[in-house]
């Protein structure tokens, strides 16, 4: 083809498609996918980054629980080398016991028949993958489900593995116990580090430094780095300055730095290069003998032989009033930043945040019963039965000064502090009124204390009060002060006492358990075992259980503004009364022993029982229908169960003071518990028929077609206290949701599924349902043909009609001893290749069968190759055609052939090692382990730049035209992102050649 000639209106249209279709090619492209690792930043010695603490242990701003589990708790064992996590959220735990997998609810043991049974160290690597070292298999690596070996017949000196890391190259290091290390690379080879300075030693530990260095530790305690497969520095423990090494950390801020732990209780930090000649010391006793580090929140925490510290801003502190003290051997956060230690005497620990906060721990005051709190100012009053307790600030309070202290009726009490005025003395019940004094009342001995700000005034039975057995005292909206006890009410106000008496006033008991105001200012009194009295203008009205009421024990009765009524907690039961006096017993609710109610702002009763606390939602009480109420007890953090016909304060803000039977609880029952958001919920694989399918890397699930019983695997992995609800459903199976907690969530089984594609869709809610999240996963039963790959078939099945007709046309009309038309046979044949390579990639994907990975990397390798090797045909044509020298073509058809050859080397040495790209499974394609899907793309380009050249050159009027129609190739990226087209667009070139061709002699000779 000369492009210098004008041979009328075919060929000029054929120079301008041309030039606009090179142009359009060269800078719209085609995609490809970018395989980019995020770099590591404070990696821990499994592989995992550390997150921040959720909750810090050594501060006493929040609440928090230590929980260990051993062979009495859970764990199949009660000794733990070593932890790690996975990306989709299994904790994994390497014990002399094997490896045992936890999601949250359940340890699992996996099997040990294939030589995983006695685990020393494991690692997740930049792909996610889990490799575990044994103490006598060697080191496997576990991808999918699938277990893959290395020992000693791998080249192994050593079958025992101490040490696992991983480089920046994707290379695996194994430290080995008398063995030195061995390097597996990323096309699994196994070759031993040859270094005499570490053949035959024990590897200790293998960290990662910020520098991509692997900073090692032999047993005898030499010190060593490592590079791209070699040492780069070794420090012999004889020339060392420092003795006695148990472990290593390098500085993630100061590359060649290291934090050295020894077995002399000190944490030494200096220069490994210059053998730490400037090095600074700390002494960390009385921990010994540390057996690892790791930098959280940026902080070193500790694991010794004997407890858990930290070195901080701040010095040194060492972990106390937790379970775990001994042999403690490693530590980490999970994805949700709990703390996790293992110990190789006493298991596995995690420190969570935990809702309730313990006061009487946190402020190192000794268990008591606490029958009331009440918050004064910042001031935590707490009552029991020896006496009064003051928690202000961080401290228990010394004194409570009194400026005054007398009876009602004048008699002077001789006392100057209100803490040891109340030594001693049973505490019932204390409130703030709303003029900001206390009231205090007591057990048989001082009755009803008023504190007016330094000011104490005792109101006994012989100042006219009913009785001096106090049960609890409340505050009228009027501002009167009406308490309960043994022998009736009392009410005070303006400091003039009136009194009901009991059988006097028509109350046949007068041992009256509860009080509180009606909407009517009425009296609502609950009694010991004559059920509830209520107190007005109109006289005495007595409700018991022939008017509803399941017992006529009332423990306690709550006023509530939400629901316009009175919730009622009775010897059996829980009860709702409405304002003209309507009993309903809610027999729906599951525990009797209930002691008293707070309802937040929402609607959702706290229900205080023996047990430990429900939740519930208080208009799906009243509706009658089934009530599944959150729980939470000793296994979900609380510490201990409330006091019985205890008082408890509710602050403003939501903060309830629980009153419990060995302390003060604190937890807020306004806000939610745990950001449902945060939660990792994943279906990691499905089961058909027995065989486990992983999803692929678009996260779609290719499931067979003749599949009978498909069993779901789904996870909410939460390592925290808090038991939130799961949803599920399987979008056009189920028609409705199933609702579960997520301690009883369990596999689906799905049978007879019909071919197609579904959503299974998850969504997570808070314990009482006001926050939530949601995620589905994709599955397709059978084959799945997108839009996209539609799209893309069709643009094939075009570009096969074109280069046949063109097949057809050439032969009639031209003749193949040209050389222009040898070329452009060549060029049809070469865009045949990739029209049916790439057809193949998408075709054969249509199948889940592993069958056909094989096919589909020889359908990309020959799309690969043409992909290159059209552009070189198309450039030699173009050179002939600009100068039909044939010496000066050959010349050039060497030169320019030689990117062309070395793309399809590199392409057939793929089909060895997968460095280009791999199929996954599934059939996905995807970019292979040394991230060069771009080496192709590199002489493509090339070769479409110098066409350009020379077409600017040969008509500078048609590569002006092809830069301003450029937006045709953008228009269709933006409409069809899904669409490949490659050997169509390379098919319209020819096209574009051939109506130029039309215009040239048809009857040259053959050279």
């Amino acid at each position: 083809m000369y492009l210098t000639r004008d041979n009328g209106i075919t060929t000029k249209c054929g120079r301008l498609l041309l030039c606009l279709l090179l142009v359009m090619l060269c800078l719209g492209g085609w995609n490809v996918t970018g395989y980019c690792a995020e770099k590591a930043q404070g990696i821990n010695v499994n592989g995992g980054l550390n997150k921040g603490i959720s909750v810090d242990p050594f501060k006493k701003t929040k609440g928090f629980s230590a929980v260990t589990y051993n062979n009495k708790s859970g764990l199949p064992t009660s000794e733990a080398n070593t932890i790690a996590q996975t990306g989709e959220g299994f904790l994994w735990i390497g014990s002399y016991a094997g490896l045992i997998r936890y999601d949250g609810n359940t340890f699992e043991r996996i099997d040990s028949t294939g030589g995983i049974a006695n685990v020393r160290c494991l690692y997740v690597d930049s792909r996610d993958r889990l490799w575990i070292g044994t103490n006598d298999a060697g080191v496997f690596v576990m991808e999918k489900g699938e277990f893959r070996q290395w020992g000693k017949p791998d080249g192994l000196q050593s079958a025992s593995v101490r040490a696992i890391s991983e480089d920046d190259d994707g290379r695996i290091y194994v430290g080995c116990a008398a063995g030195g290390i061995a390097m597996i690379d990323t096309s699994w080879e196994l070759s031993p580090l040859s270094d005499a300075r570490l053949e035959g030693k024990t590897i200790w530990e293998l960290r990662r430094g910020c520098d991509g260095l692997i900073y090692g530790l032999t047993q005898n305690g030499d010190l060593f780095t490592l590079r791209n497969g070699g040492v780069v520095s070794f420090l012999g423990h004889e020339e060392c300055r420092i003795s006695g090494i148990d472990s290593i950390l390098p500085d993630p801020g100061n590359p060649r730095r290291l934090y050295i732990g020894t077995e002399e209780s000190e944490i030494c930090y200096g220069d490994l290069e210059n053998n730490f000649a400037s090095m600074g010391k700390k002494d960390i006793s009385p921990l010994t003998s540390v057996n690892r580090m790791e930098f959280i929140n940026g902080q070193i925490w500790i694991c010794a032989e004997n407890g858990i510290g930290r070195l901080d801003d701040e010095g040194f502190h060492t972990l106390k009033n937790i379970p775990m003290n001994n042999s403690v051997e490693h530590v980490m956060t999970d994805y949700e930043g709990n703390l996790w230690f293992v110990s190789s005497r006493q298991g596995l620990m995690k420190i969570v945040p935990n809702q309730f906060s313990e006061l009487f721990e946190r402020y190192d005051l000794p268990p008591a019963v606490v029958n009331t709190t009440c918050m004064y100012g910042s001031k935590l009053f707490i009552g029991t039965d020896t006496g009064l307790t003051v928690i202000e600030g961080n401290r228990k309070a010394d004194r409570v000064p009194l400026t005054k202290a007398v009876t009602a009726g004048g008699r002077d009490l001789e006392a100057s502090d209100l803490i040891e005025l109340l030594d001693g003395v049973r505490i019932r019940s204390i409130i703030e009124d709303s003029r900001e004094r206390l009231w205090i009342a007591t057990w048989r001995r001082y009755g009803l204390l008023c504190y007016d700000h330094g000011k104490v005034t005792s109101f006994t039975h012989e100042d006219g009060m009913a009785s001096d057995a106090l049960r609890a005292v409340t505050e009228c909206e009027d501002g009167s002060i009406l308490t309960n006890g043994i022998g009736g009410i009392s009410i005070i106000r303006d400091d003039s006492i009136s009194v009901f008496d009991g059988n006097e006033d028509g109350i046949v008991n007068g041992d009256i358990l509860t009080a509180a105001e009606g909407f009517r200012h009425e009296l609502v009194l609950g009694s010991d075992g004559r059920g509830i009295y209520i107190l007005s203008d109109d006289g005495i009205r007595h409700i018991g259980t022939e008017e509803g009421l399941g017992s006529e024990i009332v423990l306690r009765i709550r006023r509530s503004t939400v629901q316009n009524g009175y919730w009622i907690a009775t010897g059996n039961s829980l009860a709702f009364m409405t304002p003209d006096y309507q009993v309903t017993t809610l027999r729906e609710f599951p525990y009797p022993n209930n002691y008293d109610i707070y309802e937040n702002s929402a609607g959702d009763l706290w229900v205080l029982s023996s047990a430990g606390i429900y939740i519930v939602s208080g208009s799906e009480l009243l509706e009658g229908g089934p009530v599944d109420p959150i729980f939470y007890g000793m296994n979900s953090g609380l510490p201990y169960a409330p006091t019985v016909n205890a008082y408890s304060e509710l602050t403003e803000d939501g903060d309830l003071y629980i009153a419990g039977t060995q302390g003060v609880v604190r937890v807020n029952i306004e806000l939610p518990f745990e950001d449902m958001g945060r939660l990792k919920t994943a279906l990691p694989f499905i089961d058909a028929d027995g065989r486990r399918y992983y999803p692929n890397d678009t996260g779609r699930f290719n499931l067979p077609g003749n599949a009978k019983k498909l069993t779901f695997y789904p996870y909410v992995f939460s390592y925290s206290l808090t038991d939130p609800q799961v949803s599920y459903r399987l979008e056009g199976f189920d028609q409705e949701d199933i609702s579960v907690p997520r301690s009883r969530l369990m596999p689906v089984d799905y049978t007879n599924l019909k071919l197609g594609a579904y959503r299974f869709l998850m969504t997570v809610k808070d314990p009482v349902g006001h926050d939530e999240h949601s995620v589905s996963f994709r599955i397709v039963k059978g084959k799945e043909i997108s839009a996209g790959t539609i799209g893309t078939l069709i643009m094939i099945a075009a570009s096969l009609i074109l280069l046949g007709s063109l097949l057809i046309f050439t032969s009639l009309y031209r003749k193949r001893g040209h050389l222009e038309d040898r070329l452009f046979f060549s060029l049809i044949l070469s865009n045949l290749a990739l029209a049916v390579g790439e057809s193949l990639s998408y075709l054969l994907e249509l199948s889940s069968s592993p069958l056909t990975r094989e096919m589909m990397i020889l359908g990309n390798t020959v799309f690969y190759i043409f992909l290159v090797f059209f552009p070189y045909l198309l450039l030699v044509y173009l050179q002939f055609g600009i100068d039909p020298d044939r010496a000066r073509v050959r010349k050039f058809k060497l030169l320019y052939g030689i990117p062309c050859a070395l793309v399809i080397a590199v392409m057939l040495l793929n089909l060895k090692t997968g460095w280009i790209f791999t199929i996954a499974d599934g059939n996905v394609f995807r970019p292979g382990p040394r991230r060069m899907a771009w080496i192709p793309v590199i002489p493509v380009w090339f070769y479409f730049l110098v066409m350009f050249i020379k077409m600017w050159k040969a008509d500078k009027r048609v590569a002006v035209t092809g830069l301003i129609l450029v937006g045709a190739r953008l228009v269709w990226d933006l409409l069809l992102p899904s669409v490949s087209s490659i050997s169509f667009i390379y098919s319209l070139i020819l096209v574009a050649i051939y109506l130029d061709m039309m215009g040239l002699p048809l009857n040259k000779e053959a050279p």
